[in-house]
């Protein structure tokens, strides 16, 4: 079976109905909160979706915008984001690697992943790409030896209700050929979807397993995390127009339309 999943960005999906995301059937929103080591930080907008999404009865998640700046600051950099809304247990994590200004390398990734995994004891890790960045950057590299859930984006051709244009994916995008997963977790297949009182402006995912396999990979009996040496947490910089938006896809998308689409059709 799957669940239907949204990702987004507070502004590029300003005004959306979390509450209607839950009675439309959708099993968990996922939130852009963070970009590299200082480069977005997202409005208070996230913590007012997370606490909605709670409160409709949905699973919640957010994503970091990884670039090649200090893997270390990135991921200390997000969870002092994620703070202000109770930390990462109880919440679905993943990092995002999509960039094409500033792509993270094999070293930074292997990094993140290990400082997330010291800071949040092993809570568990989505690792979000596509075919189109991961060979040009990572080709050849295991992603997936590290522990991270896979994450694959593929999108179809329309715009609409995420049920409707599932019905488009074949099965082999499951297998995303990439990183050394075998399938992946879950399968990002537009970011023109319809949900949420959003018109055509939506990333929707789909998960491969059940509401108590998604609950389980928000680690909810994790241990908070272990503050990083004698730092102080940033500000709540003002939101500033990133230069990718990350997950959700719509700037990012119109920077792949110039490469390779990742659902050439």
């Amino acid at each position: 079976m799957v669940l239907w999943v949204v990702d987004a960005h507070t502004t590029y999906q300003q005004g959306m109905n979390i509450e209607s995301l839950a009675r439309e059937g959708y099993s968990a929103l996922v939130v852009k909160a963070t970009q590299g080591r200082s480069g977005y930080w997202a409005p208070t907008t996230f913590d007012s979706w997370i606490r909605r999404a709670r409160t409709a009865g949905m699973v919640t998640g957010a994503y970091h915008w990884l670039n090649n700046d200090d893997p270390v600051a990135q991921v200390d950099y997000f969870l002092s984001r994620l703070s202000t809304v109770g930390g990462p247990a109880g919440m679905l994590a993943a990092v995002d690697c999509e960039d094409t200004s500033n792509p993270a390398t094999q070293d930074t990734v292997r990094t993140f992943i290990s400082r997330w995994n010291t800071r949040t004891s092993g809570h568990p890790l989505f690792f979000y790409s596509g075919a189109w960045w991961y060979q040009p950057h990572l080709d050849g590299f295991n992603v997936a030896s590290l522990g991270v859930r896979g994450w694959n984006s593929h999108y179809v051709s329309g715009s609409g209700y995420g049920s409707v244009l599932y019905q488009k994916v074949p099965a082999s995008w499951w297998n995303p050929g990439y990183g050394g997963f075998a399938r992946s977790k879950m399968l990002q297949f537009t970011d023109q979807g319809t949900a949420g009182g959003i018109t055509a402006h939506l990333d929707i995912d789909a998960f491969d397993g059940t509401l108590a396999e998604l609950r389980a990979l928000t680690g909810a009996a994790s241990a908070a995390p272990t503050p990083p040496p004698t730092e102080p947490e940033p500000d709540d910089l003002p939101e500033s127009t990133p230069q990718a938006v990350g997950i959700d896809g719509r700037m990012g998308m119109s920077q792949r339309a110039n490469q390779e689409s990742p659902a050439a059709e």
